[in-house]
């Protein structure tokens, strides 16, 4: 599924677990390059992307519909 696909990101908001790691895993190269616009150091790396992983999931607990922002630019 792409990540712009509506399904994906409803199923991943209904509590999903396949759906969930689908989106974190097309997410990565997002958390990737914020990773590499902020911080520097290659030793904190996967400490650092497992907290955009995280954050992901936080951002699917806390996402509300009612605001009209897609959920790609709230995750942003």
């Amino acid at each position: 599924m792409k990540i712009a696909d509506n399904d994906l990101i409803d199923a991943a908001l209904a509590n999903d677990k396949d759906s969930i790691k689908e989106l974190i895993d097309c997410l990565e190269p997002l958390i990737i390059s914020s990773i590499r616009k902020y911080h520097y150091r290659q030793k904190d790396f996967d400490d650092l992307l497992q907290e955009g992983r995280l954050e992901i999931l936080n951002c699917l607990k806390t996402y509300d519909r009612s605001k009209g922002v897609h959920f790609l630019g709230y995750a942003k």
